[in-house]
């Protein structure tokens, strides 16, 4: 199953009072209402407390994910690694085989959706890249230093964590 479409509908709801914050006045609350589809005809509701420009950059962003033009993307840029290093990718954190089917590329900058370098994209396993987009997305600090320097942080936190990891494992053996 594939999501077919993503509809953000930002919604401004006015505040009966009003609040004064560093940014200035707020006298509304912003959120948003999205509407999923898929392939497989289920239409899925939910809501975000994202700004309207935010919810609609992710439905652009999910609309490219899904598209064959991202498809043929991760293509070039297996087939580009598989020159460049003689072996298939492994995920950066865990060294677990990436495939096309089941690997994730974890975009370094969004700078360039749909014109992306070969070099904006890391491999990661699916765990993996949850794991790192848990922390960066719920940690002002990391999210501070900028998206390529967060990203290669937070590998390397999740790689530390991973050896150590398997370094218990090996004692308790």
């Amino acid at each position: 199953m594939r999501i077919t479409a993503v509809i953000a509908t930002p919604i401004r709801v006015p505040r009966l009072t009003s609040m004064v914050a560093t940014q200035g006045r707020i006298d509304a609350s912003e959120f948003g209402v999205v509407r999923v589809e898929t392939d497989a005809g289920i239409t899925g509701w939910g809501e975000s407390r994202w700004s309207a420009d935010r919810v609609a950059r992710r439905a652009v962003y999910a609309a490219y994910m899904n598209s064959k033009a991202w498809q043929d993307k991760r293509r070039a840029w297996y087939a580009r690694w598989v020159t460049l290093t003689g072996s298939p990718p492994v995920c950066l954190v865990c060294g677990r085989r990436w495939s096309m089917r089941s690997g994730h590329l974890h975009h370094l900058t969004y700078q360039r959706l749909g014109a992306e370098e070969p070099e904006d994209l890391m491999p990661l396993c699916g765990r993996d890249h949850n794991r790192l987009h848990d922390v960066l997305d719920s940690s002002p600090s990391w999210r501070h230093l900028g998206r390529e320097a967060a990203t290669i942080g937070i590998i390397s936190m999740l790689r530390r964590s991973e050896r150590a990891a398997r370094d218990r494992q090996d004692l308790a053996s």
